[in-house]
């Protein structure tokens, strides 16, 4: 909400920009909520401005809705063959060993959203983070003053950005046996006050469950946010606009350079025995031992 708040506050500076219809979208879901208007009361209001004649107004709140919601880019479902264990494009047969699936054989999905098309988004809002290099930190307050930004700093000439995955399970609801897999990506070089604002925050993939995926399940979840983060690294152009609703094209290259997990999740990702497993440090080999034996 902040996003589309912003993008009033300047078009009320601009009059040049053309007020488009998601414009008026976005300014009324923000009336709404502020004033917990009914959506009788916005159908009254959006019939007050065709009145009016006010041009690319929605005829209604379903056509409000609608617009807002064709401005997203839908994710990429696949699914797992319980079968081959591979990924496959169709839910009705495995692509890849032509298992036909039932009700009782049903694959699990996988959701998969573009990384590139959301930085674009947040990049809209976040202009500064394009800035000079950063001098050598003294002290380390924040991951950019790390040695590997600041090894990218002195090897990179051109623009760039890192990223910061985080990867959880949590619960629909308290006491149940389903959990939801969220992968969670931060752009570092945003101020940390704005950091991890939900505006800001990329929505790399979901894992929709219903149960706690394996770690062979987890490897073919992160298998197109490794292509895609291969093919970020190599640089993309990214369109901006400004204030005079000309096009900027702004070509970087994008490094993910952290992970921020449980020790659980550690393991999923990293292929690892659970942490409460003999070896099951991320680290070393040194063998755990058991507390209870320790007793």
């Amino acid at each position: 909400m902040l996003i589309y708040r912003e993008r009033i506050e300047e078009l009320s500076y601009n009059t040049r920009s053309i007020i488009t219809k998601t414009d008026i979208s976005c300014a009324l879901i923000l009336l709404k909520k502020r004033h917990r208007l009914s959506i009788s009361c916005i159908d009254d209001i959006i019939s007050f401005l065709r009145t009016l004649n006010v041009p690319n107004v929605p005829s209604n709140w379903y056509h409000l809705k609608k617009n807002l919601i064709a401005t997203h880019i839908p994710p990429t479902q696949t699914f797992i063959c319980p079968n081959c264990q591979e990924t496959s494009t169709s839910s009705a047969e495995c692509s890849q060993c032509s298992n036909h699936f039932n009700d009782t054989i049903k694959p699990n999905s996988i959701l998969s959203f573009s990384i590139r098309n959301q930085i674009e988004r947040i990049l809209h809002y976040n202009r500064d983070v394009f800035r000079t290099h950063r001098s050598q930190a003294i002290s380390m307050k924040d991951i950019c003053d790390g040695a590997i930004h600041q090894k990218l700093q002195n090897e990179i000439q051109e623009p760039f950005l890192t990223l910061t995955l985080n990867v959880d399970g949590i619960q629909p609801r308290k006491g149940s046996q389903q959990a939801i897999w969220p992968i969670l990506i931060i752009i570092n070089e945003i101020p940390l006050k704005k950091r991890f604002a939900i505006e800001n925050i990329i929505l790399a993939g979901v894992w929709p469950g219903p149960s706690k995926p394996s770690r062979a399940e987890m490897s073919l979840f992160f298998r197109p946010l490794v292509d895609e983060l291969l093919t970020l690294e190599q640089g993309v152009t990214f369109s901006l606009y400004d204030d005079d609703d000309d096009d900027i094209f702004v070509t970087a290259r994008v490094f993910l350079i952290g992970a921020c997990c449980d020790k659980p999740a550690q393991s999923l990702l990293q292929f690892l025995p659970e942490p409460t497993a003999e070896h099951g440090c991320g680290r070393c080999e040194v063998s755990g031992i058991s507390f209870l034996l320790r007793k």
